[in-house]
Parts: C-alpha cells; structure tokens; sequence
C-alpha cells in the first residue's frame, strides 16, 4: 500500500507530512534506529517522505543521558572545546556494525596510486564512527589523513560532516601495560552549497520556483577530493564507551588483509589464527628444519650451538629482568644528550677530564667499552667494514668519568654556532643518594635528561643523573606518552626504592590512564618545551600515594 503524504506550508517552508515511521525510514535508508532518531530530533536532517511507507507519525521520547567525560563523574559539563565525540552520550547496547570492508583509499592527491585500508562503520546514536585500519608494512605508504578519507568513500555524502574517522597505530607486544594506543580522529568537511533550483516542466508558470531540500541540492562532491581536517586524540576508553565495545586494536605485524577477512568471517571478539606472513620466523623455521636434515649439529657443532648459546643468553637475561632485577640493573645504558640549559651544563661541569695521555691511549687501543660508548654496534667486523669506530673516535673531544666512575665523552663540533653533544654511560638501578628533602628533581629540555640536584653541606651541589630502572632514559614530558611513562616509572622506582615489577606499573597506568595519579598528571602538564622542576618530598609523596592506589596497602 502507498500513500500520498500531506503537504502544507508551515511559516516559509514547504513542509511535508510525515506518514511512515521512523523504524520504516531506518531500514529504507540503511542506518541505525537510534541514529534515525538523532536526525529527527535535529529538526531538519531527515529527508522528506516518498509516499512509499505508511503507518503511524513516529513518536521518539526523549532519552536522559548524562555526558561522558573521562575523569569526572557523572553529569559534569563537558569542555566546550573538547573533540565531538567527548559530547557523545555513553551507548546503553552496543552499536550496530553495519559495514566491514576492505577499501582502496588514494595515496595523495597527487597520485592515482591507490592502497588498501580495513574499514568498519559503527552506527552511534549520534553518527557515524569509522574505524579505518591501515595494514602491517603499508602504514608508511599511507598517512592518516588520507587514510581517512575512506570514510568519504563508503558513506553517503549526507552523512560525511557528522561522522567521526578514527586512524589507530598498531599495538606493539611490548609494554603492554603502560602503553597507551594511539588513535587520530578526523572529521570531513565538505564545502556547503546553496540550494539549486528545480528543473520544472515547460508548462509551470516562471514565477513558480520551489527549491529543492537541503539533502538533494548542490553538486556532487568527489570523495577524493573532500577535505579532512584533524579531530584531536580521543581516549581510547571514551570511543569503547560511545560504540559500547572493545575496539579492535591489532597488534603490530598482525593485520594483514588475510586477518582482516578471517575477522570478519570469525566475528568481533573471536580468536583465530591464520598464516604467519609478516614475521621472520616461517623462513627461520625452515632453515633450522633443512639444518637438521643436513645434519648441521653434528658436522658444525661449535657454529651450531654457538647460535644455541647466545639464544640461551637472551632466554636468562630475560628471566633475570623479571625475577632478580638488581642483578641485571648494576650496569648502565648508553644515551645521547646535549648541553641546552642550566642543569646539563653543571652537570657536565662536575665531570672529572681524563689526563691526556690516558685518553689518548685508549683512542689508539680503543676498549669494548668505549665501543658500547661511542657506537650502537658491538659486532667487530661490522665496525671494521664500514668504518664506525674510526670515524666515533675522530669524532671524541674529552673523555671524563663522573663521581659515580661512569664514563662520559665530548663530540667534537661541526661548526662554531653547534652545542656541545655528549655520550654518556647512563645508571640503571637505584640512586646513589641519598636524596633529601633539599633535593630537586630538574631537567633542562624533553630528551636532554633528567638529574636530581642535592645541595652539599659543604655549599657544593651533587648533581645526580635519574637511573633509568631498566627503561629508556631519554625522559620526556608534556604529553601522555612512552617517554613520560618511562620518567613515571623510574621516579617511581627511586622513591620507593624496591624492585617493583615494572609490568605491575605500567598496568596501573594504562587502566586507569593515570587519571588517579598527581605524579603522572604533573608529568603531564609540565611545558612540553621547557624544563621541569619536581621536589622530591613531592615526588616521594605522590609515589607512596600511587603505590597505595596500585595495591591497597
């Protein structure tokens, strides 16, 4: 049955009655029931009635939420600059997923050059949220703003400026706890158009020129070609509780457009396996398997199982990390920093200079560990080969050793208006200390170090380097990241001064987003481009309380 909708004029528009319901438009249009809805509560999104549905006028009640805003509680008002999707409302049942494809996205604008990108389409309450996933070893091919692009390619244009596109990175196996994922949101931004006037037959009268509705006017834009413009960084929890899932986060080296199909096949939330084409190790397997039919272990035995040792090394020093960490952390890390500010330059001040003809003995003869220094290679024929170790050493000014006997060295400068760069054997473990109430945790720039300054009775000042605890020490601040993370965690690690398993920590940080911890916020906010300055009662206190946090003691 059809029926021929009402017509009238409500104040200067042309109004059509609405004779089908909302449900009827839903399936017809291909979207979600409560996205039907949002357009209808907008007042003028929804297009006007064909004559083809009838039944009852749709009545939508009006639904209570209160927003969504990570940190607060419920009901806070939300940041009026905060991204869109921080204003959506929390879903009360799991948004429908109404399209999983691979689709061909432009490399450029420049380029006919197409590359494959894994799409899903989540249809919200409040929009479209489109997951586009770039596959493992194509991420370089492909940035995320153009891959965001495929959102133009599988929505309708009437849809494109209120859907979401969201880029994730891949999840690397490591540093699963504290890692937190890295997801780009863009928005489309088609251009507006006005409304163009209907072609009408020959027979209307000129002064009759009705317009047509907003959603069939303009030209066509091509998908190609719209603009996308960036949306911020949303938290990943926020997106999980707007879609009312897990979000399917891949793991690095594991999406490849066979996993992608095998995961549409096998449904959200499955576990499945398919083959390893990404990983070195289908191509190490067969060695060892043609090895063993060749008999190699016992015609090479000493090659064979040298290769059996250094893996066995990898295996213990493994097994030590986690299970006796103050043996493995009496070492040091080799780090890379310049002189930018205050701190670096006291610090390098304090460093005792080798006498001269001490420096220049082991330049002729240079030692292992001034190889470890200087270099990131260890391998000999590799740094006879190509040179590394002759041009590291032409390139060593001074050679100082600090209080603690670690080794430092000067590079020489390139040009006159150059800083002054430093390698330096960084400690790992626990401070030597001891840390007092006068003592002031400072860094001069993200990347340049971070040093516990603690005046001396005698009027000196000890300037400390923070150990590393068994993690990168090229600190970082201003953001929520790994460097921040890793200048969390050995903070941490000195003021509680216990093996705590890092694992432990970086769990308590990537749950809870370190919404909870003052430390892990003043990290945070410290100006991304300047110094930092902590007092270590503060970082004490604020470590105890996170501590407690974690563990309820």
């Amino acid at each position: 049955m059809t029926s021929t909708p009402q017509q009238n004029w409500v104040g200067d528009h042309f109004h059509h009655g609405a004779r089908y319901t909302l449900a009827q438009f839903a399936r017809r249009a291909r979207i979600s029931q409560s996205y039907a809805r949002g357009m209808h509560a907008a007042g003028d999104k929804l297009p006007r009635p064909d004559g083809t549905d009838v039944g009852r006028q749709a009545v939508v009640a009006a639904r209570h939420h209160r927003p969504l805003v990570p940190g607060h509680g419920p009901g806070r008002a939300v940041p009026a600059d905060a991204g869109a999707i921080y204003h959506w409302l929390k879903a009360s049942v799991p948004a429908p997923i109404t399209l999983q494809k691979e689709v061909m996205v432009p490399r450029s604008k420049l380029t006919d050059r197409q590359v494959p990108v894994y799409v899903t389409v989540d249809e919200t309450d409040h929009g479209h949220l489109v997951w586009v996933q770039r596959y493992t070893g194509r991420t370089y091919e492909l940035d995320r703003a153009n891959a965001a692009r495929a959102a133009a390619l599988v929505l309708r244009p009437r849809f494109w400026r209120d859907a979401v596109i969201l880029v994730p990175d891949s999840h690397p196996f490591q540093d699963m706890g504290t890692y937190i994922p890295s997801v780009d949101a863009f928005r489309l931004d088609p251009p507006h158009s006005d409304e163009a006037e209907l072609e009408l037959p020959h027979w209307v009268p000129s002064f009759i020129k009705p317009r047509q509705a907003p959603e069939e006017a303009g030209p066509a834009i091509d998908p190609y070609t719209v603009p996308v413009v960036g949306h911020g960084l949303p938290d990943v929890d926020v997106i999980a509780r707007v879609v009312g899932r897990e979000l399917p986060m891949w793991f690095t080296g594991t999406c490849t457009p066979e996993a992608a199909r095998r995961f549409e096949t096998m449904g959200h939330g499955a576990t499945f396996t398919v083959p390893d084409t990404t990983t070195k190790w289908p191509a190490c397997q067969a060695r060892i398997t043609a090895a063993y039919e060749q008999a190699m272990p016992s015609r090479f035995m000493h090659g064979w199982y040298g290769d059996a040792l250094w893996e066995t090394l990898r295996v213990l020093c493994g097994h030590l990390l986690e299970n006796s960490p103050e043996d493995v952390f009496a070492t040091v890390s080799h780090e890379h920093i310049e002189v930018v500010g205050p701190v670096v330059r006291d610090w390098h001040a304090s460093l005792t200079p080798w006498p001269e003809e001490k420096m220049t003995a082991e330049l002729v003869r240079p030692s292992r560990r001034l190889m470890r220094l200087l270099t990131a290679e260890t391998h000999l024929p590799t740094l006879k080969e190509f040179g590394v170790m002759e041009r590291a050493l032409g390139d060593v000014a001074q050679l100082y050793t600090d209080r603690a006997g670690r080794w430092v060295a000067e590079h020489k400068k390139e040009g006159p208006g150059d800083g002054t760069a430093l390698s330096v054997e960084w400690p790992t473990g626990k401070p030597v200390g001891p840390w007092t109430e006068e003592t002031i945790i400072a860094g001069d720039l993200p990347g340049t170090g971070v040093f516990a300054l603690t005046p001396a009775s005698d009027g000196s000042l000890d300037i400390e380097p923070l150990p590393s605890s068994g993690g990168a020490s090229e600190y970082t601040w201003g953001y929520g990241g790994t460097g921040p993370g890793d200048l969390y965690l050995a903070l941490v690690s000195a003021a509680l001064d216990t093996w705590e398993d890092r694992m432990t920590w970086k769990q308590f940080l990537g749950l809870h987003n370190g919404r909870d911890s003052a430390l892990w916020a003043a990290i945070k906010s410290a100006n991304q481009q300047g110094p930092i300055r902590f007092t270590w009662t503060d970082i004490a206190k604020w470590a105890k309380a996170d501590h407690q946090s974690m563990t309820g003691n």
